[in-house]
């Protein structure tokens, strides 16, 4: 019996590990998918069951061999099992891309797949910080973009409000020779209220007035 069960055991995860495999090849990702990594990298939507004192973390990234569709997963605990979520992924991807063949392009926070620039595994993880511009850039020049990073969703919203900030904080120093401290308060307070500001920039908006 133990034998038998030991027997199963092994032809279950020679099974698993065959639809645990890396992408390899010239894959480009169309604007949705870079996206959608791009939502994966900085886990910006984790499971809706995850508690509020629970962190969750990148776990895996599958992508169909167009680039068009793609599947991934959170582990939303400091440990957690990842034994068959490669498997998942991969059904998941392949069904919404109408089978088309999909693999692993992320392990957790490390892109596994394969082309002609990126020949090892490439960790993002020092470069999160830096913002998506940033890791969008790096994907780029891996290869595996040729669109315009700067329509990217995400990207494009924070570059058209720090433009509004900087065209408001332009507009506040040009008229502040025309205007009493409490009327530039004012403007300022506005600005703040319907969120072009935030309290940070209030705050030293507010500073450099009174100084």
């Amino acid at each position: 019996m133990k034998l038998l069960f030991k027997i199963i055991l092994i032809i279950l995860l020679i099974s698993n590990k065959s639809f645990a495999k890396a992408g390899k090849g010239e894959l480009k990702l169309d604007k949705y998918t870079l996206e959608q990594f791009l939502i994966y990298i900085y886990a910006e939507q984790p499971d809706k069951n995850i508690g509020n004192n629970l962190k969750a973390n990148p776990l895996v990234f599958s992508v169909d061999e167009n680039g068009w569709s793609s599947m991934y997963y959170y582990c939303n605990f400091d440990q957690c099992l990842d034994a068959n979520v490669e498997r998942q992924a991969k059904l998941g991807c392949e069904k919404s891309s109408n089978f088309v063949p999909c693999w692993t392009f992320a392990r957790k926070k490390r892109v596994v797949w394969k082309n002609s620039i990126n020949k090892k595994n490439l960790n993002l993880s020092p470069y999160i910080k830096q913002g998506k511009l940033y890791v969008a850039k790096i994907l780029q020049e891996k290869g595996f973009y040729d669109g315009d990073i700067y329509e990217l969703e995400g990207i494009k919203d924070t570059i058209e409000k720090n433009e509004i900030i900087n065209n408001n904080q332009t507009d506040i120093s040009s008229t502040n020779n025309n205007k009493s401290l409490s009327d530039q308060i004012k403007d300022l307070k506005d600005l703040y209220d319907s969120g072009a500001l935030t309290k940070e920039e209030f705050e030293k908006a507010k500073k450099k007035i009174l100084n």
